[in-house]
């Protein structure tokens, strides 16, 4: 993974990573390093943003945060993890039915606004918009690429020219002149 995304990483997810040291002294352990396979894990193959996977982690430390104050007081029981878990389960299961509604409104939203496009027909007007305008983009591209490579010629033979020509002016195609 390049530098600068395990630097991205590294800062979205900062609250979550053990290190020791301060500023150019930091140093992170082996722990960090699996925290950090693990974010990209989450990122790569389970499509999640660097976000939802903070509030993973956050909700899992709330968890082992709880459990180990349960412990510390000496009111552990075989039933708490159980709780806390059908409580988090409880939990996730109306988080994702708000999303699930959530996305069903968008969805319904998206349905009104193309069926009123389609009715006033700019589906069309805007499909030859977009196309004249890719077109003329399209010339201008093509006109900027034979000025660059111009003025690339130019600068190729300005290149050959040899220095006290460049500085004092004076052709460089003609090698000798004649007398």
């Amino acid at each position: 993974m390049p530098g600068p995304t395990v630097r991205l990483y590294r800062d979205r997810l900062k609250q979550f990573l053990p290190y020791t040291g301060e500023g150019r002294q930091r140093k992170y352990t082996d722990e960090t390093v699996a925290l950090l396979r693990e974010a990209v894990e989450l990122v790569r193959l389970q499509g999640l943003t660097l976000e939802e996977v903070a509030n993973r982690w956050q909700a899992t430390k709330a968890i082992t945060a709880t459990e180990g104050m349960e412990a510390a007081a000496g009111q552990h029981d075989s039933t708490a993890p159980s709780e806390a878990l059908s409580t988090l389960a409880g939990l996730f299961e109306t988080l994702g039915q708000e999303q699930v509604a959530g996305r069903q409104t968008m969805a319904a939203g998206f349905a009104q606004v193309s069926e009123a496009i389609r009715e006033a027909g700019w589906g069309a007007v805007e499909a030859l918009e977009q196309r004249r305008r890719a077109d003329g983009l399209q010339a201008e591209n093509d006109a900027l690429r034979a000025q660059v490579a111009a003025l690339e010629a130019d600068l190729d033979r300005e290149r050959r020219r040899s220095w006290w020509r460049r500085l004092f002016g004076g052709g460089g195609d003609d090698r000798r002149r004649e007398r």
